[in-house]
């Protein structure tokens, strides 16, 4: 159950680092019927970069004001730790979204017990996973639709720039501005959202999400950190005694994503009902 609940905070985490590169919906409406993040005149009428704390924030105009700062800055890192079970999962990775249509990731995760990293590389239209032990040390290279049907993330939708807007509309039901808090010597706000994890993974693209019961049916506490240009900086959520947090820096600087050389690729089984997926080249 524990296993499962960090999976779960996870797949919480890495669609919004994926997401943080997607280009600005700061003029799109929140989804119709949407209530949850549906916002008031007063809120609409605010800045959320300069309301006093405790004032809660339009879901839409937070989102999309901080995604336009981040791809005006083209690249960014990340750095997350996940704890739980008094044992600890870090990932680090990159992003650059010179091009908004094909956004590049590569990451980078190792666990107690592990020998060697996971390695994924996402290049806007296939993703290339190394684990040890596992195809004799290769890259697999799977398109994104597999790694959906498997039952993961849409990496594909949540790196298209409307649908990652989308999608977090959707999963988040309230952000409150908490404060001003110093972060290793910087000024940063702090804000407070409020996922709905069943609404999550839906947006996600997850498939075959059951009923959540018990503390699982539980909204998720989500803060987030954000600079004076509006650029996330740090994120953290706990869950069930699982907590994640994350580190965002470097923006603007280069960054390098390139599929790994051919001769470190094979190609993973076809997926039932799907296409095989096409030999390295």
């Amino acid at each position: 159950m524990q296993t499962r609940t960090t999976r779960a905070a996870a797949a919480l985490a890495l669609p919004l680092f994926l997401g943080l590169g997607a280009c600005s919906g700061a003029d799109q409406a929140a989804p119709a019927g949407n209530s949850t993040t549906a916002a008031t005149s007063e809120q609409a009428a605010a800045d959320p970069f300069t309301v006093a704390p405790g004032t809660q924030v339009d879901v839409a105009t937070f989102l999309g004001e901080t995604q336009k700062a981040q791809q005006d800055k083209k690249t960014f890192h990340m750095q997350m730790t996940m704890s739980a079970q008094g044992q600890k999962i870090t990932m680090t990775g990159d992003q650059d979204v010179s091009d908004p249509n094909k956004p590049k990731a590569t990451l980078t995760m190792s666990a107690p017990g592990q020998t060697g990293g996971v390695d994924m590389i996402m290049d806007g239209e296939s993703v290339y996973l190394k684990m040890p032990g596992q195809a004799g040390g290769k890259f697999v290279k799977m398109s994104m639709q597999d790694l959906a049907a498997q039952g993961g993330v849409d990496f594909k939708k949540m790196m298209n720039p409307s649908e990652s807007l989308k999608a977090q509309q959707q999963a988040i039901d309230a952000i409150t501005f908490k404060g001003e808090e110093d972060v290793s010597g910087e000024k940063l706000r702090r804000y407070a959202l409020v996922i709905d994890p069943v609404k999550a993974q839906k947006a996600a693209g997850a498939t075959n999400v059951p009923a959540p019961t018990g503390t699982a049916a539980a909204k998720i506490p989500y803060d987030v950190w954000v600079d004076s240009g509006k650029l996330v900086r740090k994120m953290q959520l706990t869950q069930n005694g699982a907590t994640i947090d994350m580190a965002v820096s470097k923006y603007g600087e280069p960054v390098k994503v390139a599929a790994p050389p051919a001769a470190q690729v094979t190609t993973a089984p076809a997926m039932p009902g799907s296409q095989p997926a096409p030999s390295a080249s």
